[in-house]
């Protein structure tokens, strides 16, 4: 996904890409599995593709025909080029990824598969694969790093308060690490994410807010970690109440007492600045 900001609206609208072109005729999710079909690969009998149970159960989800020889041929190009993403994938990473979307090759547009791995979030751990002349790229990486990213601001935070005092929530939108397994400590200067940080204001006065959003200024720029993302004060006893899948119904509204904007890129210094609301 390219930037921050593209990456979260997909991520909270993902409606939109989730959903096959309509000219394929294949859209929307299939029922997931916890490990690969046995049957890996589509099968040629007699000259006749003969589909696996994973392509099946896609086509089922959509109440398509589940033969090869009954769809048509947008939808027979759409479900083969569906597996051969999945088992690139698989292949690459070992272990089992379950389909969330496809959109063929447009002009405005590359081939792409949206996916997720078995058994992980359907909304936090959605990702892209592209085919772009033959080769395939995807941003996996982008999905392990995020928890680790969390982890690790969770840590800053809670060395100014109480954990039931703040929720944090962040996004990976880039990341220059190409391989696996990731090491923590190796993360500065090698992100870009998007990070909200969340304090309840029940216990923590304003000054003590502000004190740490310097604190965190300076933490950022030390460790290098690029991005942008707010700061918000919120209001009491509200926390509690977020999470990752509804944060950003709360960025503009009342709730937030204060909510001060940063961004920080590798070529210039941390910025703030407090956003105004809309009148």
């Amino acid at each position: 996904m390219n930037g921050i900001w593209e990456m979260t609206k997909n991520l909270w609208g993902f409606t939109l890409l989730l959903v096959l072109v309509v000219s394929t005729g294949v859209r929307g999710c299939c029922a997931e599995n916890n490990t690969a079909p046995k049957n890996d690969n589509s099968q040629e009998e007699g000259g006749e593709v003969v589909l696996n149970e994973r392509q099946k159960g896609i086509l089922s989800e959509e109440g398509l025909p589940t033969e090869y020889g009954e769809l048509r041929g947008q939808q027979q190009d759409a479900i083969v080029a569906i597996e051969e993403l999945l088992k690139h994938l698989e292949g690459k990473y070992g272990i089992g990824f379950t389909y969330a979307g496809y959109v063929p090759s447009a002009p405005l547009d590359g081939e792409h598969l949206v996916a997720y791995p078995t058994g992980g979030d359907k909304v936090l751990d959605l990702f892209e694969a592209y085919r772009v002349d033959g080769e395939i790229t995807d941003d996996y990486i982008t999905v392990v790093i995020r928890p680790i990213y969390n982890d690790i601001v969770e840590d800053f935070v809670s060395r100014f308060f109480d954990k039931r005092d703040f929720k944090v929530f962040t996004e990976i939108g880039h990341t220059e690490i190409k391989e696996l397994p990731v090491d923590p400590a190796n993360l500065s200067s090698k992100i870009r994410a998007g990070t909200w940080i969340y304090i309840d204001s029940a216990n923590i006065d304003k000054s003590t807010f502000d004190e740490f959003v310097n604190r965190f200024s300076n933490w950022m720029e030390e460790n290098q970690f690029y991005g942008s993302g707010d700061l918000i004060y919120f209001e009491e006893n509200a926390t509690k109440y977020l999470s990752p899948y509804n944060h950003m119904d709360s960025l503009d509204t009342e709730k937030c007492l204060q909510k001060i904007y940063y961004s920080h890129c590798y070529d210039r210094a941390m910025r703030f600045w407090e956003e105004e609301e809309d009148e």
